[in-house]
């Protein structure tokens, strides 16, 4: 495991420099707004720290198509003529029906999360577009890895599924950020929800408690 959440990034850049660019699938990281719109973010370039969190691993990002620097809200019809191969929605804590988060630290069942996104991947509009064809539509809850330290544990979750073969274990290194350094008594394999669909990588499940394996 590495020792080091930095040399953790460095090794993801050096394995995907060697892709050459236009093998890179392109990626949408947005924000779903209310009337189907998207509010896009850029990566590198771009404004806030979601931007700054895509800079950490090369991020094939349609955002950078767009105009400006600033994040910016788009119709569904510029994500179907983008067509993006990936889309990562930031869910920034949407408040469910019980007025709480879906996602965090507090929570243990990605139930709210996993509607979200089922509802997402039944929109008609978005039906041709090939990260709904393929179901490569990923929800993670942004806001607790777009800060800080915390920022490289959400660049490992974005690595992981843009590029699977990378030999990486988000739960694992998350698990270090929040023991080694954090110096935290909390256990990822009971608690916790943070990416949907999670991640399923050396017999165990990043993203949700393990203990709910096979339950979605």
């Amino acid at each position: 495991m590495m020792r080091d959440l930095h040399d953790c990034i460095n090794k993801i850049k050096e394995e995907v420099d060697e892709i050459p660019l236009d093998d890179r699938p392109r990626v949408l990281v947005a924000l779903p707004q209310p009337g189907g719109a998207f509010g896009v973010y850029r990566g590198e370039g771009g404004t806030n720290g979601m931007d700054d969190l895509m800079t950490l691993i090369p991020v094939n990002s349609v955002g950078q198509l767009l105009p400006t620097k600033n994040y910016e809200v788009v119709d569904p019809e510029w994500v179907i003529e983008q067509n993006p191969d990936i889309i990562i929605i930031a869910s920034n804590l949407i408040e469910s029906e019980g007025g709480s988060s879906f996602a965090g630290y507090d929570l243990d069942d990605p139930s709210q999360m996993a509607r979200e996104r089922e509802d997402f991947l039944s929109r008609p509009e978005l039906a041709e577009v090939n990260a709904v064809k393929n179901g490569r539509v990923y929800m993670m809850e942004y806001k607790l890895f777009s800060y800080s330290q915390s920022m490289i544990i959400g660049a490992v979750y974005l690595a992981k599924w843009i590029y699977p073969d990378l030999d990486l274990n988000p739960e694992e290194i998350h698990q270090e950020y929040l023991s080694r350094f954090q110096h935290l008594d909390y256990d990822l394999n009971e608690h916790g929800v943070f990416a949907f669909p999670p991640i399923e990588v050396d017999g165990g499940l990043a993203g949700i408690p393990d203990r709910l394996a096979g339950q979605f």
